[in-house]
């Protein structure tokens, strides 16, 4: 029996799956208890540069304010039937329906759940391992590992990503660290447009694009003086996302995605995509595993088109955790679905009781309709839902159609 615990609350808003793969290389897990949460991922107040950061003291607080307690429930259909899920209890009222949902559209899940997102639940269950969405000092209380808390903690922050990426040989974008604002001579120095990345930030509150140096020098002017960040060169291209997976004895590849970008913010990603960027990865990948990582975690790139037609791959960052390509593609891949498409959408409604999907169901005899992934989240008027077919003309299709129901 497995426990998934995957507790929003900070860090990035998105994923977390359940042992499932598109090539078998990873199957039901050995028995574990799954916390997923996000608290120790937890962005500061201080890490938002593209909107007003929320008036509060520490990430928890922040955590609250952000209502990222209500995207554990994203995970549950991932699960697996014997599995157990860890939920807030503020998830309550919208149970019977999502998992009335599942069983419609012929979506195997976990209806055990325990209403406690805490990590020490884990202590009540000591011969299961712990399945984290990022493991932190929280996770490693309960389970402790040094050298993998070691390696996630250092690769969530950008600037050591990109200084080691340097050091393997992995083609990054140009990019210039620092440690504090103070570092910063004159703003007319770069070339414009820019980014500014917060070099610990969550799901692009922490990135701005900046096209001249008074945008830069104003931004500049928004962060805490000892905040550590970066200024890249923008690139145009398609934003790939690559996922892999790694245990004791195994490393594997997993997926590769394209990104839904509004801006710097992410609002999805969809499969299949043309592009293998394996190469490029593969040796960040297996660095992070000697290291100790475990579990998901994957890698955001852009793909740069040269004369000619080549295309040029460029690491951006590491996420490493579970990361927001996971949710919509493991219940697509779990359905048989080939063509897919996670995002996030606004709603009128704020309970499930209250949304109609009527014929938009996932339909497992034809292999098309959505599936809602993020539930919890209606409170505040979102959904995160993944639109699946047999082509990109269904996915068209299903997308107007989910305008008018919601």
């Amino acid at each position: 029996m497995t426990v998934v615990n995957h507790k929003g609350g900070v860090g990035e808003i998105g994923s977390v799956f359940n042992h499932y793969t598109a090539d078998g290389c990873i199957g039901y897990a050995p028995p574990e208890i799954f916390n997923h949460g996000m608290d120790d991922a937890a962005p500061s107040p201080d890490s938002f540069v593209n909107r007003d950061s929320p008036e509060c003291d520490n990430e928890e607080e922040l955590a609250r304010i952000l209502g990222l307690f209500l995207y554990p429930g994203r995970v549950l259909g991932t699960t697996n039937p014997e599995d157990i899920i860890q939920l807030n209890p503020a998830l309550r009222e919208n149970w019977e329906w999502i998992i009335g949902h599942y069983d419609r559209i012929g979506l195997p899940h976990t209806k055990n759940v325990i209403w406690d997102d805490s990590f020490s639940v884990k202590e009540r269950f000591p011969d299961h391992g712990l399945s984290t969405f990022f493991f932190g000092k929280q996770a490693h209380r309960v389970e402790p590992n040094p050298d993998r808390l070691r390696i996630v903690e250092i690769m969530n922050k950008k600037n050591e990503f990109i200084k080691t990426a340097r050091r393997l040989g992995i083609p990054v974008p140009e990019t210039i660290c620092f440690r504090s604002k103070r570092e910063v001579r004159d703003c007319r120095d770069f070339s414009f447009p820019v980014c500014l990345k917060v070099s610990e930030s969550v799901s692009g509150l922490g990135v701005v694009r900046c096209n001249t140096p008074e945008e830069l020098e104003q931004e500049l002017s928004k962060l805490s003086s000892g905040l550590a960040f970066q200024i890249q060169e923008v690139v145009d291209g398609d934003f790939i996302s690559v996922q892999y997976w790694a245990t004791n004895n195994s490393l594997k590849r997993i997926t590769a995605t394209e990104q839904i970008l509004n801006g710097s913010i992410h609002e999805g990603n969809s499969g299949p995509t043309l592009h293998r960027p394996w190469e490029v990865t593969d040796r960040m990948a297996y660095y992070l595993y000697q290291k100790g990582i475990k579990e998901h975690f994957g890698f955001d790139l852009v793909a740069q088109k040269l004369p000619g037609g080549k295309l040029q791959y460029k690491v951006i960052e590491c996420n490493p955790r579970f990361t927001g390509a996971a949710y919509p593609y493991y219940i697509a891949w779990k359905l048989g679905v080939l063509y897919w498409r996670g995002i996030s959408v606004k709603t009128g409604f704020s309970r499930l009781d209250d949304l109609d999907l009527r014929n938009l169901e996932f339909n497992p005899r034809t292999g098309r309709g959505v599936a809602i992934v993020n539930w919890g989240c209606i409170k505040d008027n979102k959904l995160g839902i993944v639109v699946m077919g047999n082509n990109r003309k269904d996915l068209s299709y299903y997308d107007r159609k989910l305008q008018e129901v919601l």
